[in-house]
């Protein structure tokens, strides 16, 4: 078993700049059941920082029921825990990293994610560092897109920021169920900054082996943060123009729906016609995708109004969350260049 070894209020960030030197880069892990994975996770961060003079690791559990958090706490790194499942979204934990984060800069990995080995943190530093313009930099998971970087909307998976934006325009949203990191891409960019994409793969991520990782994605909020983020930019008309058209596919796919819908009660021969195109579209989707990605396209289609209209309602304020309740499992140390991944029996 793991010990708590200090209070939320004894690890805050305050009290921690009086503790120690403020690091040049900090690393932000956020887990939740990820014990398979996070002991190559975490060895994978402390290999890609071996070029930064001086670093912190930090592991943002969401509640894990698993032995996530033990195995965090034999590295030398911050292990944080929120310790209550409606505080836990993806948001969160990515909220409360950045609130314990101290360096100029702030990397987020998931803690499914092994980081690639090379010089493309080195790349992504020194793009964040020599252009103030640019606010976050990330590269591609699995394979690469791009021969070239680009200009992009929102980063995802293993991506770098600039630790004085995110508090300019208020990081990730810790009430958000899904899309936070898009959201925060969007309040970045239309704070005027801009966002690139490295034609680096940075790392790599498990793919879902079956289109039913759909329902395990409704069970977890995943579709309610549609209507969230739309929700949250009734009043700001720019904001909700970007996500009209980032949600464009599933709003033609939902009005297609229900334009089907209306035929069956109101003309059910032109109801006839209407599934034959659906049936034509779906075998399209099928060749190109496969069945199972055809299969995981259709069940999309049909979770994501429902989880538009139940999620559609105001979310707290970012303040509004509890940093008090958050536990200190583990104060990890500033890191060094050579700095090994777990801390002698001594430390």
């Amino acid at each position: 078993m793991y010990e708590t070894r200090g209070t939320a209020d004894e690890a805050s960030p305050e009290t921690a700049t009086v503790q120690r030197d403020e690091p040049e880069l900090s690393v932000v892990v956020v887990t939740y059941n990820e014990a398979a994975r996070i002991a190559d996770c975490l060895d994978a961060v402390f290999a890609a920082c071996r070029g930064v003079a001086s670093f912190e690791v930090l592991v943002v559990d969401s509640n894990s029921t698993d032995g996530t958090v033990a195995i965090a706490d034999d590295y030398d790194a911050t292990v944080l825990r929120i310790p209550d499942d409606a505080l836990t979204t993806p948001g969160a934990g990515r909220y409360v990293g950045t609130q314990w984060a101290r360096g100029d800069a702030v990397l987020f990995v998931d803690g499914d994610v092994v980081l690639t080995q090379g010089d493309w943190l080195a790349e992504a530093r020194e793009t964040l560092a020599s252009d103030p313009s640019v606010a976050g930099v990330d590269g591609h998971l699995n394979e690469r897109r791009t021969e070239e970087p680009t200009s992009v909307d929102y980063l995802h998976g293993v991506a770098l920021y600039d630790r004085e934006a995110l508090a300019e325009v208020g990081g990730f949203h810790p009430f958000l169920t899904a899309w936070e990191d898009v959201d925060l891409g969007f309040q970045l960019t239309l704070a005027g900054y801009d966002l690139c994409r490295l034609p680096t793969v940075v790392g790599t991520h498990p793919v879902p082996e079956s289109s039913l990782d759909q329902f395990r994605r409704w069970r977890q909020g995943y579709y309610r943060a549609g209507g969230q983020v739309c929700h949250k930019a009734l009043s700001r008309p720019a904001l909700r123009w970007r996500w009209l058209w980032y949600f464009r596919d599933k709003i033609a796919t939902t009005a297609w729906l229900g334009l089907g819908a209306l035929l069956a009660v109101a003309q059910p021969l032109l109801a006839g016609g209407w599934l034959l195109a659906t049936l034509a579209a779906a075998g399209l989707v099928c060749q190109r995708l496969g069945v199972d990605g055809g299969l995981r396209r259709a069940i999309s289609a049909i979770l994501f109004p429902l989880g538009f209209a139940l999620g559609f309602e105001a979310v707290p304020d970012r303040d509004a969350f509890p940093l008090d309740a958050v536990e200190t499992i583990r104060r990890g140390s500033v890191c060094d260049a050579e700095a090994s991944p777990r801390p002698s029996p001594t430390d």
